[in-house]
């Protein structure tokens, strides 16, 4: 015969139970990953939290569908609507929909990260990198240095001396080179200004345009700041500005200069300058008129200044592979469909395989990637 307290105890366990099965049914669940479809966003072996919800997904957002038998974690990239479109991907990679080239996550896509400073030897991926001042310099704690506290006139290159492929940054923190050419390219770092003096240029490089963010260090005022395409023909200032430094001489400033579909931006502190251009210019040796991104893709020079880099991370955008149902001449999604692909585009099975989902193939959003823990993250 149970007590009063062991039966208000039972009592609890099973509201308990009948709580977790009734979330577990209708709210939210764990998912293994299964594959390397979605690599790097999810990677094979890790579980997710997802929260149930059907109904039209945003494009590029990631979803969690059924498929016969099958869940499935795959990005929404094509969606139907009310009225169909037209998907379509070019040789850099890119959505275009209805021939006008897709805007948001599907366009500029997540961040792939493929170098980080915290977890890679610059030696092993850049060139100019050496011992002794005023060049570029690693430091003991890991970071970059250039130039001396005495000053002097000198310049110092640093190059980013891979090929750039769509290789990514494994869950392990090792390099997967990937084999197909990367257009499209982000950078960031935080920048201390040791001496107010000199000149910083971080350069991207895509096809023969250089896209560069100029820092100028003018003794106690603020930094001057340009934002530069230069082409075969001219250099084009697309932007200027200034930003104020701290009094007590140290300055620690994130940085960020990309050029993603056609749209440079970069951001000094709180300044942010951009400008969007209709297409690239074509790289001398590109006889053929390709699209060739030759020589050295990034590069960081600095001219009589003494600074530190941290952080310093480069990434790029999400980038698709025509196939299957995704020829070249592209694929028509229908009212009510959404066209999945997975962000591993080279080994992905996804809607260039099956053909597009209803909208009712939508069972949840992942939240949150929870396992392991040392790869735990928000995935929204």
């Amino acid at each position: 015969m149970l007590t009063r307290r062991a039966r208000r105890a039972l009592w609890w366990v099973v509201i308990g139970v009948v709580a977790l099965l009734a979330l577990k049914t209708f709210v939210l669940d764990i998912y293994p990953v299964r594959s390397s479809s979605m690599e790097p966003t999810l990677h094979r072996g890790e579980w997710v939290l997802v929260w149930y919800g059907g109904g039209r997904p945003e494009r590029g957002e990631v979803v969690v569908v059924r498929h016969g038998g099958d869940v499935l974690v795959k990005r929404a990239c094509g969606i139907g609507g009310p009225g169909g479109e037209r998907l379509t991907v070019d040789p850099a990679g890119d959505i275009w929909i209805n021939g006008e080239r897709a805007r948001g996550a599907a366009g500029s896509g997540p961040r792939v990260g493929i170098f980080d400073l915290d977890h890679q030897r610059p030696g092993d991926f850049f060139e100019g990198l050496g011992e002794h001042a005023p060049g570029w310099r690693e430091t003991q704690d890991g970071d970059l240095d250039v130039g001396t506290q005495a000053g002097g006139e000198y310049s110092s290159a640093l190059r980013y001396q891979r090929i750039l492929r769509d290789g990514y940054i494994g869950l392990n923190g090792q390099v997967n080179e990937g084999d197909v050419s990367v257009h499209d390219l982000m950078l960031d770092l935080r920048l201390g200004v040791l001496a107010r003096r000199g000149m910083f240029v971080l350069v991207v490089t895509e096809q023969g345009d250089r896209l560069a963010l100029h820092i100028k260090m003018v003794g106690p005022g603020p930094l001057e700041v340009r934002l530069v395409r230069v082409t075969r023909e001219a250099e084009i200032e697309l932007g200027r500005g200034v930003v104020p430094l701290q009094s007590n001489g140290d300055a620690d400033l994130l940085v960020h200069l990309s050029n993603v579909d056609n749209r440079v931006e970069g951001r000094v502190g709180s300044l942010t300058l951009h400008h969007t251009y209709d297409r690239n210019s074509f790289q001398p040796g590109d006889e053929e008129r390709v699209g060739l991104s030759l020589g050295s893709r990034l590069q960081l020079t600095a001219t009589n200044a003494h600074l530190r880099v941290r952080d310093l991370r480069i990434a790029r955008d999400v980038q698709f592979r025509p196939r299957g149902l995704l020829g070249p001449g592209g694929v028509q999604v229908a009212p009510g469909e959404i066209f999945l692909l997975g962000d591993h585009s080279a080994d992905s099975l996804d809607s260039r395989d099956f053909g597009s989902l209803p909208e009712e193939a939508v069972i949840g959003r992942p939240l949150f990637a929870i396992w392991p823990l040392r790869a735990m993250r928000d995935l929204r």
